[in-house]
């Protein structure tokens, strides 16, 4: 993939699986028309606050489909209509006037109206969810039919709703731990497990996070030392070093935090045991060095052959 930008660092043009997609932006800065090579159009229009109210789709010039957007006075979406072939499909909001969470929604097809209902417990946690004049809360089961065969799922929940445990049939759990520390860790696992019937650990994850939230290292849950990957980051909180098994990734951004080149990343050199590999861009040169030997080989590889880099 590769990309270019305007003199804003707005994104002008992508090339992916030999299809380019051009972007243009309004006076505002705001992305105001797409286009590929393959036919797609998009359109979009804003109000004075710079909300999207309407686009437009067409596919080789045929017209598809065009979305409305209505807010309220808190910039909150209260209704969203579709037009198509098809008919007209809404969706209408309401929320609450002492939380502001949605507590109801109406969905309007063909003239077939669904209305679905939301209440809330503690720390605006969501308790149940009505469709229609049915009621589901937490999901305890499931159970799976397939060709007369029946496949029973059930969860586990501990602390607040938090998943602890899914287990399919009688063959396998997949269970969390949680971290019981303040902040994002109590919402991330540290273990994620995955058990025979009898309990006994098949494969299992241990995974530690920085104060942020990112993870930053996981290794075998049965073995927390046996370490298989690590991640840095940089104070914008980008990716800037994963090491995987024996091989080490790095990776480098422009100052408008934009990948430069390269599809997964921004990924700029790799290291397999004594030799590291770097390269700038798909087309550009690529360095092998080995010890204190550089060798630079000035021809254009294909992506296959770079993604074994």
């Amino acid at each position: 993939m590769q990309y270019s930008y305007d003199k804003f660092d707005r994104t002008t043009k992508e090339q992916y699986n030999n299809v380019t997609y051009e972007y243009a932006y309004d006076a505002s800065g705001q992305l105001a028309k797409q286009t590929s090579t393959a036919g797609e159009e998009y359109n979009y229009e804003y109000d004075s606050l710079g909300r999207l109210i309407r686009s437009n789709e067409y596919n080789d010039g045929t017209f598809e489909q065009r979305t409305e957007h209505i807010y309220d006075a808190s910039n909150r979406l209260t209704k969203q209509s579709w037009y198509n072939a098809g008919g007209v499909t809404t969706m209408s909001y309401a929320y609450s006037t002492t939380t502001g969470l949605l507590s109801s929604l109406n969905a309007t097809v063909q003239n077939s109206s669904i209305p679905v209902t939301y209440t809330y417990q503690g720390a605006n946690q969501l308790r149940s969810k009505a469709i229609g004049s049915v009621m589901t809360k937490v999901l305890t089961s499931l159970n799976a039919n397939l060709v007369g065969t029946s496949i029973p799922v059930a969860y586990t929940y501990q602390g607040a709703n938090q998943l602890r445990s899914k287990a399919i049939g009688s063959v396998m759990t997949k269970a969390y731990n949680f971290g019981t520390s303040s902040g994002y860790r109590t919402a991330l696992p540290n273990f994620v497990n995955y058990r025979d019937p009898d309990g006994n650990l098949i494969y299992g994850d241990y995974c530690l996070y920085d104060g942020n939230g990112r993870i930053v290292s996981i290794a075998d849950s049965g073995n927390t030392s046996s370490v298989r990957a690590t991640y840095g980051y940089d104070e914008q909180g980008q990716l800037t070093s994963a090491a995987v098994g024996g091989t080490r990734y790095t990776y480098t951004y422009d100052t408008a935090g934009n990948i430069p080149y390269g599809m997964a990343g921004v990924r700029s050199s790799k290291t397999v045991g004594s030799t590291t590999y770097k390269y700038t861009t798909l087309s550009g040169p690529v360095t092998r060095q080995t010890g204190g030997n550089a060798i630079t080989h000035h021809k254009k590889i294909t992506d296959r052959e770079r993604g074994r880099l």
